[in-house]
């Protein structure tokens, strides 16, 4: 049978089969007959099952006639949502006039009722600024006009703050309703309104009995302050006129500025001239650090700003900080041109001041590379320029120096603290530019020492700075043979860092001793071989005074240095030269095959082994021979190598009974381990069985 033939009887009980809204108003629509007969029971429904949750919904979106259909079915007009707001409360907010006068008019309704964090229908009202919904609330007898929520906000500070004029006009002509009371974090509504910038509502306010102009809140922030930082000039102007504003105000959370100086170091200049026309304004103020209005505004390079704080009889140009910095210093330090020359143009000022840290406007520009700056403090009399020459020529500054070297006073061989002159950090920091400028001032000391002992020659060399190299040796009164105080030559440090083109010019000059020493006793050839400078030992070795056999201070050879550090083609090139011992030992008793052998270089123990002077059970200090050493490190390829060597030891122990086997099986060198006891198995059985029982404690 259809649906539409069923009785009336039969609908309704399929109806009660259902239980939710949405189930029940499907079935309703499925034909007119259906829909005309059910929605009745789907209002009582809602009413009586779901506590007139859609009595809340249609209150929310002002739905009046689904409103009032719910209060005819005997909906709960009290009913809350998740957040306890109620129908006339989701009205109230969104400004449904004929909703909540049709609330308003049922028994048992609460015009004041408070949701979960105690805001009323008129918090919401007024935050929303729905004048005629405010209206119809204060006309209610049990209504708070002055009600706290929450976070201690009544209804005039959400209007306030939300700059509802019209609803600020109806609160404030409620005798109940407090115009100056605090919120929790102590704004009050004047404070909130000038926060937003309300200006019409500060009116209203300011013009209310009992409101104080000049409150503070936990922040310590008035009104002004709050208008200020929000930049709301016209609101500033209002309370600024008012009797009781202290236009002196602080910030507490900005250094304890007063406003002109945050005024002043933000360039708000209109807010600058009202401020200097107000009769308590000190325009020469100190905050925490002891900085004026003036230092801000000269460091952030507000022109305007600074011609009006400098036009004011009370301000001191000059005054500074506790780093003692001056204005000028600020300002040059952070490239502002203009309010430099503003500055300089004040008699009191002193182009010339240094800082706690010895900096002068001077050295703080060319620090920035602020050229026109430079350009404008170097024109003033009396200024240092020593320390700026200094710094230009460390950090390569061509122009800069070209501009000191002009000038009839400058010492081109001044010294900083370390002895260092502009050449020798010019040539130290590879500015070859610079070093051509200076090289072409007379009574230029090319060869000048800092506290070291190194000479522009010998910096140039250790930082591999080959041009200057270049430069530097076509200078009459340099010497290529220099020391520093640790003994190294530029030869040395060309040597070290492998720079052939600066290794061939140096032995070229008169008078380089190609075997010098450093304090550690290193020749030349001994750093070349070490760092595995091929070319370099090339060249060295073809020099007739070098000694390819030399020992450091530790007895260790060039050979030495080569064969630990795994320099292969330079262990061959040493090799070949006559004189040179393969087996030499250092102080520890370490010939080169152990200290190659130690360090797994392949390469060079096969290279070593083929010498005929070569004893491959060579033992050290500690009694360690290469094959131990080697097996020791897990070094397999070598192991196999001195394995194969006639005459070798496979069971050799050291100064404490430990064996090749021993430290491999002890390391974990499983590989190594099995090849020693292959070995091993061809001697006495008892030596094999007892290193293959330790083995298998471990493996």
């Amino acid at each position: 049978m259809p649906l539409r033939d069923l009785s009336d009887k039969l609908l309704l009980c399929i109806s009660g089969e259902l239980d939710s809204d949405a189930d029940i108003n499907a079935f309703a629509r499925s034909n007119w007959r259906l829909y005309s007969n059910l929605n009745t029971y789907l209002y009582r429904h809602n009413v009586r099952q779901l506590g007139s949750s859609g009595l809340l919904w249609a209150a929310e979106y002002g739905l009046t006639v689904v409103v009032q259909r719910f209060l005819d079915e005997g909906a709960n007009v009290e009913a809350k949502n998740a957040r306890h707001r109620t129908p006339l409360c989701l009205a109230a907010e969104n400004g449904h006039e004929a909703v909540v006068k049709l609330l308003l008019a049922q028994h048992g309704v609460d015009p004041d009722c408070q949701d979960f964090y105690n805001r009323t229908p008129l918090s919401w009202a007024t935050e929303n600024g729905h004048e005629a919904v405010v209206k119809l609330l204060l006309a209610q007898h049990s209504v708070d006009p002055d009600s706290q929520d929450f976070h201690n906000r009544t209804p005039l500070s959400r209007a306030a703050e939300n700059g509802h004029k019209a609803v600020v006009k109806l609160l404030l002509a409620q005798d109940a309703v407090n115009p100056d009371f605090c919120s929790e974090d102590g704004q009050t509504p004047l404070s909130w309104a000038a926060d937003n910038g309300h200006e019409a509502v500060v009116k209203l306010l300011l013009a209310q009995d009992g409101v104080n102009p000049d409150s503070r809140d936990e922040n310590d922030w008035t009104p002004l302050l709050h208008a200020f930082w929000n930049g709301h000039e016209a609101v500033v102007k209002l309370l600024l006129a008012q009797d009781g504003v202290d236009p002196e105000s602080r910030d507490s959370n900005a250094n304890d500025r007063t406003l002109l100086s945050c005024a002043a170091g933000n360039g708000h200049e209109a807010v600058v001239k009202l401020l200097l026309a107000h009769d308590g304004v000190n325009p020469d103020s100190r905050d925490e650090d002891n900085r004026t209005p003036l230092s801000w505004a000269a460091e952030n390079g507000h022109e305007t700003v600074v011609k009006l704080l400098l036009a004011q009889d009370a301000v001191n140009p000059n005054f500074c900080n506790e780093d003692s910095r001056t204005p000028l210093s600020w300002a040059a330090d952070n490239g502002h041109e203009a309010v430099v020359k503003l500055l300089l143009a004040q008699d009191s000022v002193n182009p010339d001041y240094r800082n706690k840290y010895g900096q002068k406007p001077l050295l703080l520009a060319a620090a920035k590379r602020h050229d026109t700056i430079v350009k404008l403090l170097l024109a003033q009399g009396g200024v240092d320029q020593a320390p700026l020459l200094l710094l230009a020529a460390e950090n390569g500054r061509e122009a800069v120096v070209k501009l000191l070297l002009a000038q009839d006073s400058i010492d081109a061989d001044s010294r900083n603290m370390y002895g260092q002159t502009p050449l020798l950090l010019a040539a130290g920091n590879g500015h070859e530019a610079v070093v051509k400028l200076l090289l072409a001032q007379n009574g230029i000391d090319p060869d000048s020492r800092n506290n070291y002992g190194q000479t522009p020659l010998i910096l140039a060399a250790a930082k591999r700075h080959d041009t200057i190299v270049k430069l530097l040796l076509a200078q009459d009164g340099v010497n290529p043979n220099s020391h520093d105080e640790d003994d190294w030559t530029p030869l040395s440090w060309a040597a070290e860092n492998g720079r052939e083109v600066v290794v061939e010019l140096l032995l070229a000059e008169d008078g380089v001793n190609p075997d010098s020493r450093n304090n550690y006793g290193q020749t030349p050839l001994l750093l070349a071989a070490k760092n595995g400078r091929e070319a370099v030992v090339k060249l060295l070795l073809a020099q007739d005074s070098v000694n390819p056999n030399s020992h450091d201070k530790f007895d260790r050879t060039p050979l030495s240095w080569a064969a630990e550090n795994g320099r292969e083609v330079v262990v061959e090139l040493l090799l070949a030269q006559d004189g040179v011992n393969p087996d030499s030992r250092n102080k520890d008793g370490q010939t080169p095959l152990l200290l190659a052998a130690e360090n797994g270089r392949e390469a060079v123990v096969k290279l070593l082994l083929a010498q005929d002077s070569i004893d491959p059970n060579s033992r050290n200090k500690d009694g360690q021979t290469p094959l131990l050493l080697a097996a020791w490190n897990g070094h397999g390829a070598v192991v196999k190598l001195l394995l194969a060597q006639d005459g070798i030891d496979p069971d050799s122990q050291d100064l404490e009974g430990a064996t090749p086997t021993s430290r491999a099986i002890e390391y974990g060198h499983e590989a190594v381990a099995v090849m020693l006891l292959g070995i091993l198995r061809k001697g006495p059985s008892s030596v094999y069985e007892r290193y293959l029982t330790a083995s298998r404690h471990v493996f």
